[in-house]
């Protein structure tokens, strides 16, 4: 008995695998589950714009903190 529970679980997955493939494209449910996915995308596209903006502005305030040292620190009379 206790065999037929891992083979079970795997029937449920192509079973859910199957029903995935078989949504029509234009259909209501396939409609949401594309709506789904954009979603998705768009966060880890903003994500990835929000972190590669964070690291460019760190780098900018490195670089004007370093002209404002240079030239607080420069030649005095």
């Amino acid at each position: 008995m206790d065999n037929l529970k891992p083979i079970e679980t795997k029937i449920e997955l192509i079973r859910g695998l199957e029903h995935e493939m078989k949504t029509k494209t234009y259909s209501k449910e396939g409609l949401e589950s594309t709506q789904k996915v954009d979603s998705e995308q768009k966060e880890e596209d903003l994500t990835a714009w929000l972190s590669n903006s964070i690291q460019t502005l760190g780098i900018h305030v490195d670089q004007f903190e370093s002209e404002i040292e240079a030239l607080t620190v420069g030649p005095k009379k």
